[in-house]
């Protein structure tokens, strides 16, 4: 079956025992909360973990002193001011691979530092594209899905801890998958080279 935001609400629907749904625009129930909560979940889940499928890498826009939107003032601690990227949408950033120590704050869409540009930021992005979404991610939002709508669809709210609860353990299974998918990080020290040796 193709990941498409019917399937996604569909096989929700299916964890908690709901009716089915054909399309976002129907009026019956289910079909009426899918489409309310469906865009704000996955924005959601995006946000919860770094998922590989969503990461992306971009430089940011400075803000000059003079524009209406610049918010640091003269007591800032931060020197310099950058827009959060629109396209693809940022979500959450993750750090600044160029310089890991750097000190930073995200406030509305801003990321405020003491970096003069330019330089590149690593991001969870918003996937507007169904068919891109990692298979683990699918069934992560499944259950944060079908965690949203039982009390809705079915009242029970020994369903929705259910649900929480495989939400949560995907999101573990997602974060070793992700450990596999990548270079391990270098051990901070050499201590481990030389345990056991006299």
């Amino acid at each position: 079956m193709p990941v498409t935001k019917v399937a996604l609400c569909n096989m929700a629907l299916q964890e908690i025992s709901g009716n089915r749904i054909i399309s976002l625009s129907e009026t019956k129930e289910e079909a009426v909360l899918c489409n309310l909560y469906y865009e704000s979940i996955v924005e959601e889940v995006l946000r919860a973990h770094p998922w590989n499928c969503a990461l992306w890498y971009q430089s940011l826009a400075k803000v000059e002193s003079g524009d209406s939107k610049y918010v640091l003032g003269s007591l800032s601690k931060w020197g310099y001011q950058y827009a959060l990227p629109e396209s693809p949408y940022c979500l959450r950033v993750l750090g600044i691979p160029d310089y890991p120590k750097a000190e930073y704050e995200v406030t509305s869409r801003y990321l405020l530092c003491n970096l003069s540009s330019p330089f590149t930021i690593k991001y969870v992005r918003k996937l507007e594209d169904e068919s891109h979404f990692d298979p683990l991610l699918v069934r992560a939002i499944i259950y944060r899905l079908a965690a949203e709508l039982t009390d809705k669809v079915t009242n029970s709210r020994v369903t929705r801890r259910e649900m929480l609860d495989m939400y949560e353990w995907q999101l573990l299974r997602a974060e070793g998958i992700n450990d596999l998918e990548s270079t391990p990080p270098e051990p901070e020290n050499d201590d481990w080279k030389t345990a056991g040796r006299g």
